[in-house]
């Protein structure tokens, strides 16, 4: 029997490359043995939530993960692949022991579609500018957006919207949200020019020009509200407040 010294005189008799071999020789058969274990071998995929992967990346997670260990499976790679689609912000790919993989989509929302000219296909955009999708037909839970101040008319899916006054669309909207002017107003579109100067339309058609601004006077919002209530309404092309004097435009 070896006592504790002997071992250890082993030990210093074995050379250090032929022990290092030895160990990565276990462990390279340790790691063949778990990745051929049936044990681990994926039965189940999961998607949360559904409704943002194509059935084309839904075919990619298939064929990855089809008779292949849980343990063989790229988690980066197959995230990095999901995330190509522009409606996925985030694809946090996960193993779940000892048969499934787990995927949590983060998804990308539209913030505004976009409208070339006030005509032509709508462009969602989301709040970090990459274009999600595209649609010959209004999104009705979507404000629309009339970009004058643009030459590209058709930008490509993924790519980012190129706008320079895109960064002020969250202030305009708070600006909708809480002015007290738009309480009880459905605003449906936004119009932006060259210069910057935003216009907002109510659902009747009614344009209201707030330009660089967005911010009114007691006194303009008194001259806005009674327009809006009166019978006149009917009648109005759009009001420009950009100026102290609210200046109208009949049809």
């Amino acid at each position: 029997m070896w006592g504790g010294k002997g071992f250890k005189l082993m030990l210093k008799a074995i050379p250090a490359f032929v022990l290092i071999a030895m160990i990565g020789v276990l462990v390279s058969g340790i790691h063949k043995m778990l990745h051929a274990d049936p044990y681990f071998q994926i039965s189940r995929v999961t998607v949360f939530p559904t409704g943002v992967l194509t059935n084309a990346e839904y075919r990619f997670l298939e064929e990855t993960t089809r008779g292949r260990s849980l343990l063989d499976v790229d988690l980066p790679k197959v995230s990095e692949i999901l995330e190509r689609n522009p409606r996925v912000k985030r694809a946090e790919v996960k193993r779940v022991f000892p048969q499934e993989l787990s995927v949590v989509i983060t998804p990308r929302l539209p913030l505004v579609q976009v409208q070339f000219g006030g005509k032509g296909e709508y462009f969602q955009i989301a709040r970090d500018q990459v274009l999600v999708a595209k649609q010959m037909s209004p999104d009705p839970e979507l404000i629309i957006l009339e970009d004058y101040s643009n030459e590209k008319k058709s930008p490509l899916v993924g790519r980012i919207y190129q706008n320079k006054h895109f960064f002020n669309l969250t202030e305009v909207l708070n600006f909708i949200a809480n002015d007290p002017l738009f309480q009880g107003e459905r605003v449906t579109r936004l119009a932006i020019d060259q210069l910057g100067n935003w216009s907002i339309i109510l659902s009747d058609g009614v344009e209201i020009k707030v330009g660089k601004e967005l911010r009114l006077s007691e006194r303009q919002r008194l001259v806005l509200k009674a327009l809006l209530q009166s019978s006149e309404r009917a009648g109005l092309a759009y009001v420009d407040a950009r100026r102290p004097d609210v200046v109208v435009k009949r049809k």
